[in-house]
């Protein structure tokens, strides 16, 4: 059942942000030239990962879409950390397919120039050997001093959980 409302809230939040394609941005970005982001990632569904992932694709477009240049680290932690390794061997054999859109996402913002850090301590605690974790993404030892770190240097705080 729960699988079947993650997949419902995934499908309603992928059709309202097409109709919102057509609405102004607002004023929210005017004036600034450079935009910084600490994205504090834990989650852990394979559909809200995926979500957020997209949504986190869909807000760069938009900010690349009005002229502006961006600066994101993604802090990863929690049950994030289990799909963010080379193999599924970490999550449930029904997540396959999951995994590998994980893959295909992290390589994608990976292009637009997102930084990631995981959390050594995170990895740990879900039993995740930090050999396994993508290239792609950089082992920190405390996710939560990322997050310090870049939020006293400016960065806008966002949430993903």
């Amino acid at each position: 059942m729960r699988k079947i409302f993650c997949v419902f809230i995934f499908l309603i939040s992928f059709s309202y942000c097409y109709a919102v394609d057509k609405l102004p941005i607002g004023s929210s970005l005017d004036g600034l030239e450079f935009i910084k982001i600490v994205v504090d990632f834990n989650v852990s569904s394979p559909e809200m990962i995926l979500l957020r992932l997209g949504l986190l694709e869909k807000t760069l477009n938009d900010i690349e879409n009005n002229n502006k240049k961006y600066d994101v680290v993604v802090a990863i932690r929690g049950g994030a950390v289990d799909f963010m390794t080379k193999t599924p061997k970490y999550i449930k054999s029904e997540y396959s397919d999951a995994h590998k859109k994980v893959r295909k996402m992290i390589l994608l913002l990976k292009d637009k120039g997102v930084k990631f850090e995981l959390c050594s301590i995170a990895a740990g605690l879900r039993g995740v050997e930090v050999i396994d974790i993508l290239e792609e993404i950089k082992v920190v030892r405390n996710g939560y001093l990322s997050i310090i770190g870049y939020q006293n240097r400016g960065y806008a705080y966002l949430p993903m959980d």
